[in-house]
């Protein structure tokens, strides 16, 4: 099926907002835009690593990296466990960041959305740091690892997307695309979405562990919210053809063992958008292509 862009648009705004209750002064971190001073400054008079200078200067270093676009360095601070109250910023659906290196994660997050490929880039190589975070993290380190992930996914190589199938990532996102939070169910379903499209290894593996099935859940509980329904209906739909967009019979079976195409017609059509109606409609000729071959 064509490109689904528009509708993944919606998926995507998900706001990253400063908190409403902001620290008191004697809490806020200082946040000067002059560089932090370090071991080793270079000429342009960037910041290359910090100092040993506990919680309030790391918090510094990290909004400097920020502001000069420093995005190797705020990579190498993902992993930083300092402790910290009060971010500065967060995800609006997430677990509000506890620790220095998942407020780097939501300010990568942040960048994102101005400069998405040369982030990604910079991320790439510590891709498997997010899968760690996605798999053992806390909440905060799982919900903000995910939606880096769906940003650099975007850009992300070949052979990165094949080396994330190959350790597992399947596995990982199937813990989180049935939870109980609905942004985040919607989020892991895209990000599936992003790694299985126009790649037949990874299209059938998503099948075999049952994916098909959790996103078909994910369109019944889903069909009240008509920008969230449409999303899931191009996702399945992809799912169920190949790159030339040929229909995968194989996996048009598996589906309907789930009673995909009744969850489909249920679907009540009042308030549904026209895209919407169009998609359900296109779905529901893939799910019965084969009843209309005899």
């Amino acid at each position: 099926m064509g490109c689904c862009q528009g509708r993944e648009e919606e998926m995507r705004k998900i706001k990253i907002i400063k908190p409403d209750d902001e620290p008191s002064d004697e809490e806020k971190p200082t946040t000067k835009d002059e560089p932090l001073k370090t071991t080793d400054s270079t000429t342009s008079g960037l910041a290359t690593e910090p100092l040993n200078y506990g919680k309030k200067h790391l918090l510094n270093y990290l909004d400097f990296c920020k502001t000069q676009k420093n995005y190797e360095q705020l990579v190498g601070l993902i992993n930083d466990n300092t402790e910290i109250k009060n971010p500065k910023a967060y995800i609006s659906w997430a677990e509000k960041p506890r620790s220095i290196g998942s407020l780097a994660l939501v300010y990568l997050c942040q960048l994102c959305q101005k400069d998405q490929e040369n982030v990604a880039k910079a991320i790439e190589p510590s891709l498997h740091m997010l899968m760690e975070y996605m798999k053992n993290g806390s909440e905060d380190l799982r919900d903000n690892s995910l939606m880096l992930m769906y940003y650099a996914l975007d850009f992300t190589s070949e052979e990165s997307v094949a080396k994330l199938v190959e350790q597992g990532v399947f596995s990982i996102l199937m813990r989180s695309i049935m939870c109980s939070k609905e942004e985040l169910r919607h989020l892991t379903a895209s990000v599936c979405y992003k790694i299985y499209k126009n790649r037949p290894y990874a299209q059938r593996l998503f099948i075999d562990m049952k994916g098909g099935r959790q996103l078909v859940q994910q369109i019944s509980w889903s069909s009240e919210n008509d920008s969230v329904l449409r999303s899931l209906l191009d996702y399945l739909a992809e799912l169920l053809q190949d790159k030339d967009d040929k229909v995968m019979q194989e996996y048009i079976v598996k589906l309907n063992e789930e009673r995909a195409i009744d969850i489909i017609r249920d679907i009540s059509n009042a308030d549904k958008s026209a895209d919407t109606l169009v998609a359900m409609d296109y779905l529901i000729d893939l799910l019965t292509s084969d009843d209309n071959k005899d």
